[in-house]
C-alpha cells in the first residue's frame, strides 16, 4: 500500500487538516485490508516526517488493529532499519531490534 502527496518536497503537510485527512485515509485503507485479508501483522516503513510518524501511531488501536510494528530508517547503518516500535508490546519491550535485514 502507498501513499503520496502531489507536493514532493520536504514540507509538502502544511496543516493540521491535511494530516488529519492524510491520517484518516491511510488508516481506512489499512483496516479495509486488513480486514479483507485476515492480517496479524504489519511491517510499516514511512518515508515521511517523524512529526507525521508519531501523528499517524496515535491513530492505531491497540485493541482493533494488529499488531503494527513501525520501523526507524537509518541511512548510516548498515543495517537500514535496525529498530523499531510495537502498538501491541508492553511499554518495557514495545522497541522491536532487527537482528537481521529479514524486513
Amino acid at each position: 500500500m502507498g501513499y503520496k502527496t502531489h507536493n514532493d518536497t520536504f514540507a509538502a503537510i502544511v496543516s493540521y487538516a491535511l494530516m488529519n485527512r492524510l491520517r484518516t485515509g491511510i488508516l481506512n485503507k489499512m483496516r479495509e485490508i486488513v480486514s479483507s485479508a485476515n492480517i496479524e501483522k504489519i511491517h510499516l516503513v514511512l518515508s515521511t516526517s517523524s512529526d507525521f510518524t508519531f501523528f499517524l501511531s496515535q491513530g492505531f488501536s491497540k485493541y482493533h488493529d494488529p499488531e503494527i510494528i513501525v520501523y526507524q530508517y537509518d541511512r548510516s547503518d548498515s543495517q537500514k532499519y535496525p529498530w523499531g516500535v510495537s502498538n501491541k508490546a508492553l511499554p518495557t519491550s514495545a522497541i522491536i531490534r532487527q537482528t537481521s535485514q529479514e524486513h
